[in-house]
């Protein structure tokens, strides 16, 4: 009786190595195949994105503007506003919120596409 389940427990360890080592093989795989995605420089964002950002508070306006177009984090912001470190971290997520209904209440079927470089005239704040 004991002599199966020590020949199953070893065939099981070998198993799980062998498909432990499946795994790790396809991971170098990807890692060695991975491309990074083309980086979409700021001038390529849809026009009407930036036009939407004084439709917001302008907190949000300001939330967005200094960590999403100028990269800062959200500790310099919350410097800047003199708020804490959290609630400079909610003011970017509402931010992005309300931008993100902007763009679905008024550029419409642009912003099902990505909103790239859409030209919207649907909201006459494009920029092109």
């Amino acid at each position: 009786m004991v002599l199966p389940l020590i020949r199953n427990a070893i065939i099981d360890h070998y198993r799980q190595r062998n498909s432990s080592e499946r795994a790790a093989e396809a991971l170098a795989h990807a890692l060695e195949t991975h491309v990074e995605p083309q980086d979409f420089s700021k001038g390529e964002i849809c026009g009407c994105v930036s036009g939407l950002l004084g439709t917001l508070k302008p907190e949000y306006e300001e939330a967005i503007r200094a960590v999403d177009l100028e990269e800062i984090p959200l500790a310099e912001l919350a410097g800047r506003a003199k708020i804490t470190s959290n609630n400079a971290a909610v003011r970017v997520h509402r931010a992005r919120e309300a931008l993100r209904k902007q763009v679905l209440l008024l550029c419409r079927i642009c912003a099902t596409h990505g909103c790239l470089d859409c030209q919207c005239k649907a909201t006459g704040l494009s920029d092109a």
